[in-house]
């Protein structure tokens, strides 16, 4: 039977100078209520990992708008997934929000319909410079893209 490392084992590991560096994916449905499951996760994984609760707010937010962007801005309709990938190690914590497949066919309601859908976007971008230590966005062919957004833990 394989023991697993405690919290504390990690702590310590960590305390010591071990490289430490984790993974985690969703795959989340494009409508705009799973939003906040993205922000949740990553939010609670930095948390884990020591991020300090300023930083980790920024994280969420910049998440939920990443999120946004990929899933919505600049198609007249939402995707069908989009995957979360929240990557650390003892320096930084990277978020990349990618849209694999590039299949926009979930239908906008009025309640979630993007009004300014091209000016919000470029606001969206704007606003992910100003609290993440660095943002880069690519595009990959038809409708894929994706957004990887970096903070620094110290």
């Amino acid at each position: 039977m394989k023991k697993t490392e405690s919290s504390c084992q990690l702590k310590q590991n960590k305390e010591r100078g071990y490289k430490m560096s984790e993974s985690l994916k969703l795959t989340i449905p494009g409508s705009p209520e799973y939003i906040k499951i993205a922000k949740v996760a990553v939010g609670q994984a930095a948390c884990l990992h020591g991020l300090d609760i300023e930083k980790t707010d920024d994280l969420q937010m910049a998440v939920g708008e990443a999120c946004r962007l990929i899933s919505c801005h600049g198609y007249s309709a939402w995707s069908d997934t989009y995957s979360v990938i929240f990557e650390t190690n003892n320096d930084e914590m990277t978020v990349t929000v990618i849209d694999e497949n590039g299949c926009h066919s979930l239908k906008k309601s009025e309640r979630y319909r993007c009004l300014e859908c091209p000016s919000e976007g470029d606001m969206g971008i704007k606003l992910l410079e100003c609290v993440m230590d660095k943002v880069e966005i690519t595009r990959a062919g038809e409708g894929c893209r994706s957004i990887k957004l970096t903070k620094k833990m110290k």
